[in-house]
């Protein structure tokens, strides 16, 4: 699926609003159902989560189609979206989960989970440029 990041800042938006979706459904898609790393990386309905404990939950998507490259992260508790989309194939989108902790309190874990296609801290640090660098977690 291809779309752009005004599309993915409207759907962000629209998951916090009732008429869109009832809280039932809300209920039931930002809520875990499948540890990949137990007790770290869940799966829900169409969102990764990042968990732990004394953090807020971190809720993202990745992807990657005919060298296309796009991470989308929700920090909902700080109603906050992030949107990282590329042309090209780059591994430097996926350093977006080291922006979350600019933010509030989110987990910061290597992301190394090869369906993830995230890259390790230390690379995510060098792409991310001197803002990241400046505040580490």
């Amino acid at each position: 699926m291809y779309t752009t990041a005004r599309d993915l800042l409207k759907l962000d938006k629209a998951t916090y609003s009732d008429v869109f979706l009832s809280d039932s459904i809300k209920k039931q898609i930002f809520r875990g159902y499948s540890y990949e790393r137990k007790g770290k990386s869940n799966y829900g309905l169409g969102y990764r989560m990042r968990e732990d404990k004394g953090k807020s939950t971190l809720f993202f998507h990745t992807g990657w189609w005919h060298g296309n490259t796009g991470c989308y992260a929700s920090l909902r508790k700080d109603t906050i979206c992030m949107v990282i989309i590329s042309n090209h194939y780059t591994k430097k989108v996926f350093g977006i989960n080291r922006l979350s902790t600019l933010f509030g309190n989110y987990p910061y874990e290597p992301l190394i989970d090869t369906k993830e296609n995230f890259i390790k801290p230390n690379a995510a640090i060098r792409h991310m440029g001197e803002a990241v660098r400046k505040k580490k977690p």
